[in-house]
């Protein structure tokens, strides 16, 4: 604000041409913290000189980021708006994060789509199914979601943004998809069609298509700017299920449609619950020569998640044990004072109800911290972990002193050895 010459509280695009008129000629008549040197990212030849033209195309990209409301002014609270975003006071914040802003939105180059199509736009975290394939080498989970196209209309280009990677089952029977553009994580594409998706570059990448910010903008307008004209359908939501495009719908509760059927063997059928709960659209299996992909595909040796731990109940290889309340056990200092970590509490002084890292607190003696039950679970014979054992989808295996350690990688479950002469948990009933 301190460019803001005539002091009526906005800056106009014309008062910053004016200061940086003034700078240039070397006669500023501003504030000195107010002079705008030429970044270097606004080099957009990369010629190594920020010329006037290349100066006066960022200053306007720059103003049209800053002025939110496009009223042709940047308002003080739209100013204050950008700072918030930075989350820092220092001087020159702002204007860096903008001209990052910046370069990722001129960095997102999209082919442009062919006279007579319309463009789609789909994004969110994750689907709501689970599949047993896995890119690559990296064994990782890939989610299902299930993309239904109208069978009259023009062709389409679509564009697909997932923080996880996608198999989208594609219900086109008309062949209107033309050309699939992958943005966020890997996506694949199995049913009808012949289209295999293209990558481009990251900086296209809605991130968590979240609120819509200047960072993390309006799908709509951002791929209006991509592609010289605004796409026909946006869906975006956290989890993406059925999404029809022509209502511009999601539908995320229940099974997908050829998901596997839960198992009702006893602790199977736990296991399996646990992995609905996460994963409503079901686990479902491909066929790999009908999925189409950028990277080579895998089947997963166990299922990811819970549901490989179904499978190894269901094969006997496990057994779920009564895991009971798991407790971790806390020490008094002086003056009845507790000491957690960087923590102190003081019980007897208004902290009989506290709350640690999803433990509570109980002021009977011993004095303990309770969690939730443990999953636990015990080897029958040695077995390779199932991908994408991480967060709640964690386990805690107990294994026989003689038998062979689990394979493969455990995520954050934890394995517990068990000595001959201890006594086992009791098997957990359904």
């Amino acid at each position: 604000m301190r460019i803001d010459l005539n002091n009526d509280g906005v800056v106009s695009f014309t008062e910053i041409l004016d200061s940086v008129a003034a700078i240039l000629a070397g006669t500023p008549n501003l504030d000195p913290q107010a002079r705008i040197l030429p970044p270097p990212a606004l080099d957009f030849d990369g010629d190594g000189v920020v010329s006037d033209k290349e100066m006066e195309i960022g200053i306007a990209e720059l103003f049209k980021l800053a002025d939110r409301d496009g009223n042709g002014r940047i308002s003080a609270e739209e100013s204050n708006q950008i700072k918030r975003l930075t989350k820092t006071p220092q001087p020159g914040t702002a204007l860096r994060y903008m001209i990052d802003v910046l370069i990722k939105r001129r960095n997102c180059a999209l082919p442009r789509p062919d006279q007579g199509t319309i463009i789609a736009v789909i994004g969110g975290y994750e689907g709501s199914g689970m599949s047993d394939i896995h890119f690559g080498d990296t064994g990782t989970s890939v989610k299902v979601a299930d993309l239904v196209i109208a069978h009259d209309g023009p062709p389409i280009f679509l564009v697909a943004s997932f923080e996880n990677s996608v198999v989208l089952r594609v219900n086109d029977p008309a062949k209107r998809l033309r050309r699939v553009f992958i943005t966020g994580s890997e996506v694949a594409l199995t049913g009808d069609g012949k289209v295999t998706p293209e990558r481009v570059h990251s900086d296209c990448h809605i991130l968590g298509w979240k609120m819509f910010t200047s960072d993390n903008p309006d799908p709509r307008v951002f791929f209006e700017e991509r592609f010289g004209r605004p796409p026909k359908y946006v869906v975006s939501s956290y989890t993406l299920g059925t999404v029809n495009l022509r209502a511009e719908s999601n539908e995320t509760t229940g099974r997908l449609p050829g998901a596997q059927e839960a198992p009702t063997q006893a602790g199977a059928a736990y296991a399996w619950e646990r992995f609905e709960l996460f994963n409503p659209g079901g686990l479902i299996s491909f066929e790999l020569n009908n999925v189409r992909s950028e990277r080579l595909v895998y089947i997963h040796e166990q299922p990811p998640q819970m549901a490989g731990i179904a499978r190894l109940l269901e094969t006997g290889e496990l057994v779920r044990l009564r895991g009971g309340e798991a407790r971790r056990q806390v020490t008094e200092t002086g003056n009845g004072v507790v000491r957690l970590g960087e923590k102190v509490f003081r019980p007897g002084d208004g902290d009989d109800s506290i709350r640690f890292r999803g433990l509570r607190y109980t002021e009977e003696r011993p004095r303990i911290w309770i969690g939730r039950e443990e999953d636990l679970y015990l080897a029958m014979a040695p077995f390779s972990f199932p991908a994408d054992l991480f967060g709640a989808h964690a386990v805690t295996i107990l294994v026989p002193e003689e038998m062979e350690a689990p394979s493969g990688n455990p995520g954050h479950s934890r394995i517990r050895k068990l000595d001959k002469d201890a006594l086992v948990p009791e098997i957990a009933e359904e």
